[in-house]
């Protein structure tokens, strides 16, 4: 009887040995998490797990032992491939796309730095900017956005506008240019026993030269006060000159020909004119400040009127003819002239 139960006892080890193992489920933590309401029958992967040492190991996962050993728990070599590890070596497609956007290096156009604010061009003289006010001229130097302009009528007589001569004379001396008014050179030419030009305004201290075109003598001099002259007589293509440095009106006659005559004006100012056909003027370039404007006519006696520049309005003058285009003369010695007995040169 005592072996019975020994037999019965081999024989459900036996049994035991021949029937098949069951497997070991893995572990629900490490199975792969499955998005309900996704349409996509494989299943979503966790997000992959950071490297971290054994004892740091977050809660759920299995650590590896340090001997190599398999995982801790009886029968887990039995079971079906471990689905945590496989789940770990797939990447996360959303987290690399996040970290790759995050770490990438900034594009050529995001580096390029941005272009510094461009600078205003300067304004152009021809822009329509106010312009700034004009600096105060020195002294002795003209201010050349200054001008006067007007007209010369002349009445009751035969007289001819252009022959006029217009000057202005500023009050206060430094307002004329460095070194004053300066000479030049002139010419008063002698051709068919006429001199041209009648009328020449020149600077003190200019020089006049009287060149001969004729092929007869002639025989040029003034008795004007403080710039009489007398060329003597001199033939064709000679070219006698005179300096006049005294300010003033010159008379200048021929000793041979009694209608032959011409005048010059010497004045100590740049700033003059002569006036056109029409008798229109103008004069530039004058400084600013209280002067005089004068008006010469061999026909008519001087004007003249005080004036303040900058002018408001045009200057018209008008002058009344009193004397003959020939004034009446005598010879260098005082004589009066016989054509017949004085004009051995025709």
């Amino acid at each position: 009887m005592k072996s019975a139960p020994v037999w019965l006892l081999s024989l459900g080890l036996m049994l035991s040995a021949c029937a098949p193992v069951d497997t070991v489920p893995p572990p629900e933590d490490e199975a792969p998490a499955r998005d309900p309401g996704a349409s996509d029958p494989d299943p979503e992967p966790p997000p992959a797990a950071e490297e971290t040492d054994s004892d740091s190991a977050p809660v759920g996962e299995e650590s590896v032992p340090a001997d190599g050993g398999d995982p801790a728990g009886p029968g887990a070599s039995d079971g079906p491939p471990d689905s945590a590890e496989s789940t770990e070596a797939r990447p996360d497609p959303d987290r690399a796309e996040s970290e790759s956007s995050e770490s990438s290096p900034p594009t050529e156009t995001d580096a390029r730095p941005a272009p510094p604010p461009e600078a205003k061009p300067e304004p152009e003289p021809g822009d329509t900017q106010a312009p700034e006010p004009a600096p105060e001229p020195k002294p002795g130097r003209a201010a050349t956005e200054l001008s006067i302009a007007g007209t010369i009528a002349l009445t009751g007589g035969d007289a001819d506008p252009d022959e006029a001569v217009v000057y202005f004379l500023p009050d206060d001396p430094a307002s004329l240019p460095p070194g004053g008014s300066r000479p030049e050179a002139t010419e008063i030419v002698t051709r068919d026993k006429t001199l041209t030009p009648t009328v020449a305004a020149v600077s003190r201290g200019s020089e006049v030269r009287f060149p001969n075109e004729d092929p007869i003598l002639h025989n040029l001099f003034s008795v004007s006060p403080d710039n009489g002259f007398d060329l003597g007589v001199y033939g064709p293509g000679e070219a006698p000159s005179v300096t006049f440095d005294r300010t003033g009106v010159v008379n200048i006659y021929c000793n041979v020909h009694h209608d032959m005559h011409t005048h010059v004006l010497v004045v100590d100012t740049p700033w003059r004119t002569r006036p056109d056909a029409q008798g229109r003027f103008e004069l530039s370039g004058l400084p600013p400040g209280p002067g005089e404007l004068h008006v010469w006519h061999r026909q008519s006696e001087a004007w003249q009127r005080a004036i303040e520049l900058p002018a408001s309005a045009p200057v018209d003058v008008t002058l009344e003819v009193t004397k003959p285009r020939l004034p009446p003369h005598r010879d260098k010695t005082g004589q009066p002239y016989n054509r017949r007995d004085r004009d051995p040169y025709r």
